[in-house]
């Protein structure tokens, strides 16, 4: 990896108004590429949970979406408990677990695991067989 670049993107990313423009495939995509890198960058991710987090946004995320974001913070080791909780209940909201292909609910329970999050009924719905 070419951390010059990874610090330079983050630095472009975290120019003001900059984030507000993304939308949900594009941030889940920055937030994965930066796991898959293990290019850790604590400002920027706590600049793309805040955005996660604000208006409304994460209602636009798709289940790949979800699942890319929280593999990307578990790669990262960067834990956030109001982002993790907030993808939690995405996740559950009603029907939307449906959406989710048997590698998504891998993936996003091995992330779950890997953050910290000890909802039984989470595990265990991420654990069924679609």
């Amino acid at each position: 990896r070419n951390e010059g670049l990874m610090a330079a993107l983050a630095g472009v990313i975290l120019q003001p108004g900059f984030l507000s423009m993304f939308k949900a495939q594009s941030l889940a995509n920055v937030v994965w590429a930066y796991g898959r890198l293990r290019a850790v960058d604590e400002v920027l991710m706590v600049a793309i949970a805040k955005r996660v987090m604000q208006d409304g946004f994460l209602s636009t995320f798709n289940s790949q979406d979800i699942a890319s974001v929280a593999v990307g913070y578990a790669r990262l080791g960067v834990t956030n408990d109001d982002l993790t909780k907030a993808l939690a209940e995405r996740t559950m909201q009603d029907g939307f677990l449906d959406t989710f292909t048997p590698k998504e609910k891998s993936d996003l329970s091995w992330a779950f695991l890997k953050l910290g999050v000890k909802d039984k009924a989470l595990i265990a719905a991420l654990r069924t067989r679609t």
